[in-house]
């Protein structure tokens, strides 16, 4: 038959208190480092926030002086250079992109052999 059951020792209520008592405290610990990370979070969130308000808040940035939109005195060459919209100055009286011969739509076909595009072997038609 059974050998009648009966409820647990002392010993083995001490063991499972202290185990309960040990995981309730390890459950506390990581509640408060959650807490913690919380709190630092909210204090980073809060600090980018106010740094974006003040972003927003500040002046407009001074208008462009009237001069601005006045047409200036052209320099030699600066109509045929690139580079002269962009404020490098130029020696030279060719623009920049102008491009040698052979270059453009026929450098691109694939048809063709000798060009750029497609497998071309030499010495076959």
């Amino acid at each position: 038959m059974c050998g009648g059951g009966g409820g647990s020792s002392a010993s083995d209520r001490a063991a499972a208190d202290r185990r309960h008592q040990e995981n309730m405290a390890r459950q506390r610990e990581q509640m408060e480092e959650q807490k913690r990370q919380f709190e630092s979070s909210q204090a980073a969130s809060e600090k980018r926030y106010q740094e974006q308000l003040a972003m927003t808040q500040r002046p407009a940035p001074p208008a462009p002086s009237p001069t601005a939109m006045a047409p200036a005195a052209a320099l030699e060459g600066a109509a045929t250079s690139p580079s002269a919209s962009l404020g490098v100055p130029s020696t030279s009286q060719t623009p920049i992109n102008v491009r040698g011969r052979g270059r453009g739509r026929r450098s691109m076909r694939a048809d063709i052999a000798g060009y750029g595009g497609g497998f071309s072997i030499p010495g076959t038609p």
